[in-house]
């Protein structure tokens, strides 16, 4: 028991500073002074359109050009099933 322990606390004490770190890390995202008016008639509507992504001090995109829309009340898991099965194969 004591030996676990011993191993346990070290980790525990890292992983508190990790968290410390991340809690007081200030955002690089901030609201703008003037925001969009939305439409309201597309209200609950997500839409990606030529979307990419990539990891800071990363090479190349880990996400290009990715196209999505997620209508309100429509069933989007169809979607995800489909990708997760294709990361499957």
């Amino acid at each position: 028991m004591i030996s676990m322990i011993s191993i346990m606390l070290p980790r525990a004490g890292v992983s508190a500073k990790r968290i410390n770190e991340v809690l007081e890390t200030e955002p690089k995202i901030r609201d703008i002074d003037t925001p969009k008016q939305f439409d309201e008639s597309k209200k609950g509507l997500v839409e990606f359109r030529n979307v990419s992504f990539r990891y800071p001090d990363a090479d190349s995109e880990s996400l290009s050009d990715i196209n999505f829309i997620a209508k309100p009340r429509k069933n989007n898991s169809n979607y995800r099933k489909h990708r997760f099965s294709e990361n499957l194969q």
